[in-house]
């Protein structure tokens, strides 16, 4: 049986970088968020550097795709405490480890016509995000979309924690999303058979 899982090993390559700035990661990311009309700005990726492990995917030698896992740290709070501090507080009164999936992006703009390369890619990267998530003890997960992408992550099993507001760090509407490690472990999107 041929599942996503079998045709991503056979699509891509995988690089995980911690605890640095990525050149070419950053740029991949400047390219395809200049394409949805975001800004990004190198000063708030390198700010993140240190408790950041960035997933890279890679077909053809080139970055396909991207996803990164913020780790929580007492001198530095995550990037969604901009936009939800009140929200993010109340929640960690029941989840203590949290972290925060940031600069996902997958390059949309190849002959991928059917979309199956982006929707493997993207299962890929967020595999490795759950992976890492349960190798660091996470409780929870949260996330920073827009509320164009809310219906694609309630399918995973996200849930919104607050309500729509600007993020001004990449010139945009957004919505804080979250879910617990357990649950994301277990949901279908993620299975690996």
């Amino acid at each position: 049986m041929v599942t996503l899982t079998t045709i991503s090993k056979k699509m891509f390559s995988l690089e995980k970088i911690s605890n640095s700035f990525h050149e070419k990661t950053f740029y991949f990311i400047k390219d395809i968020y200049k394409v949805s009309g975001y800004t990004f700005k190198k000063k708030d990726y390198i700010k993140y550097s240190k408790q950041r492990s960035i997933f890279n995917i890679y077909a053809d030698g080139k970055i396909f795709g991207t996803i990164a896992l913020i780790k929580e740290k007492d001198t530095l709070p995550l990037p969604i405490y901009k936009l939800y501090k009140q929200e993010i507080d109340l929640l960690k009164r029941s989840y203590p480890k949290i972290c925060e999936i940031g600069n996902f992006a997958i390059d949309k703009s190849s002959k991928d016509v059917l979309g199956v390369q982006a929707l493997c890619g993207t299962k890929a990267l967020f595999n490795e995000i759950i992976f890492e998530a349960n190798r660091e003890s996470i409780d929870l997960i949260l996330i920073v979309v827009n509320p164009k992408h809310v219906s694609f992550y309630e399918l995973m099993g996200f849930e919104r924690i607050g309500q729509d507001l600007y993020h001004e760090d990449v010139n945009a509407e957004a919505v804080g999303l979250k879910i617990q490690s357990e649950k994301i472990k277990s949901h279908y999107f993620f299975a690996t058979t």
